[in-house]
């Protein structure tokens, strides 16, 4: 969506669909990074049972949203809206949530957020700004190229994301869990009549 955004509003609308619209676009684009972000963080703590923050960062999350929401909107329009949307989502999910994520499980926001979202947002980036490059925004695109250019970068998207994690320094890479041994079961006893 960042790098064809334009394009496919224009293909899936109309060409009135420029400008303000492809800024919200893109502004909602980044603000679903955050929850992508935060959902190993969710799941783990939703598993430990800690769920009464989750949800107070809800209803926090949401009354922010609403109020940036609702002081950008005058003077930006709809893209304050957007961006009222974004900037909550962003500090929540991936600033907050984690980082009560890491105190909760004895670990540190810094190093764990580098582990999780080095390789993924590098990755990301390098195929968003390849897409910027290679694709005029002013040139129209079909839905055949338009499906071709997602299949495609998620192709790119996967193989640059697994040669990074293969090739990051042990400090940007997540741990392994160890496999544990098979448990040695002993067979029944016998049962007497």
């Amino acid at each position: 969506l960042l790098g064809v955004g334009e394009p496919f509003l224009v293909r899936w609308q109309s060409a009135e669909f420029r400008g303000e619209a492809v800024a919200v676009l893109v502004a909602l684009t980044v603000g679903a990074v955050g929850p992508i972000a935060a959902y190993p963080f969710e799941a783990v703590l939703y598993g430990a049972g800690r769920v009464r923050l989750l949800g107070i960062l809800s209803v926090v999350e949401a009354a922010a949203n609403l109020t940036a929401s609702l002081l950008l909107a005058r003077p930006l329009g709809v893209v304050g809206v957007a961006l009222g949307t974004t900037v909550p989502s962003l500090v929540i999910r991936m600033w907050v949530l984690p980082a009560f994520a890491a105190r909760t499980f004895g670990g540190r926001f810094l190093p764990l957020a580098l582990r999780a979202w080095t390789t993924p947002l590098l990755a990301t980036a390098v195929v968003a700004l390849a897409l910027r490059a290679l694709v005029d925004p002013a040139t129209p695109l079909g839905w055949p190229a338009l499906l071709g250019l997602a299949a495609g970068t998620q192709v790119v998207f996967l193989g640059l994301h697994a040669l990074l994690a293969r090739l990051a320094p042990p400090a940007l890479r997540l741990a392994t869990l160890p496999v544990p041994a098979p448990v040695p079961t002993e067979p029944p006893a016998p049962v007497s009549a």
